[in-house]
């Protein structure tokens, strides 16, 4: 432990070095699995639950913690982005809607060109286990009438927070917790069987629209 620590310690300071010149988005794992809170300004009912990402593979599964949750339509998606396309389906009343994805943005990855806005210590950056070393990027992008804003740690890049402010004063928080650099289960980015009937949908919509 001590040893991996130290590593990460060095190709940190490595990296800041790099960044100092550069201010280049990171790029995070491969695989990514834990936990994400999302927390929505206008009214819309906050989401916790377990996602996993494929950031090779491009693909993204997340599903509501029900025993954490308290409302009455359960959300559970499948985002393919390179196929441009996302189920939306609910195990409990085996219901399924295949739509078309709007843009590939999303919160666990660091849009090109975006800016670099800072670093420095979430919490205490003495004592040990009390602060995490960070970096924050902001992006606006016209296709979400927004600000993206994705804040992740120095070593390893893995998201920590993020947030979406619309023009129209709507705000999406993320909160990512428990993160695992591996996926637990890679048969969630399998549909499941009684979407194999669903035909595409006119609807379309976004990663950060599935949270409205």
């Amino acid at each position: 432990m001590r040893l991996t620590g130290f590593l990460c310690l060095a190709l940190c300071s490595v990296g800041v070095a790099v960044l100092a010149d550069h201010h280049q988005p990171c790029r995070g794992p491969d695989q990514m699995h834990g936990t994400l809170f999302v927390t929505a300004s206008k009214g819309a009912p906050t989401s916790v639950g377990e996602f996993h990402y494929d950031a090779k593979a491009k693909k993204l599964h997340f599903k509501d913690d029900e025993k954490h949750v308290n409302k009455t339509d359960h959300l559970e998606f499948l985002i393919l982005f390179d196929e441009g396309i996302f189920y939306d389906f609910d195990s409990h009343n085996l219901s399924c809607h295949k739509r078309t994805l709007g843009n590939n943005y999303h919160i666990l990855e660091i849009p090109a060109n975006s800016t670099h806005v800072t670093e420095g210590y979430l919490g205490h950056e003495f004592v040990g286990d009390q602060g995490v070393r960070m970096r924050k990027w902001r992006k606006r992008i016209p296709e979400l009438n927004g600000v993206l804003t994705v804040a992740t740690t120095s070593c390893g890049c893995l998201t920590l927070t993020g947030s979406l402010f619309t023009e129209a004063d709507d705000v999406l928080l993320f909160t990512f917790l428990d993160v695992e650099t591996e996926l637990r289960n890679p048969q969630v980015f399998v549909p499941p069987t009684y979407c194999e009937r669903a035909a595409l949908e006119d609807e379309t919509d976004t990663f950060f629209g599935l949270f409205h």
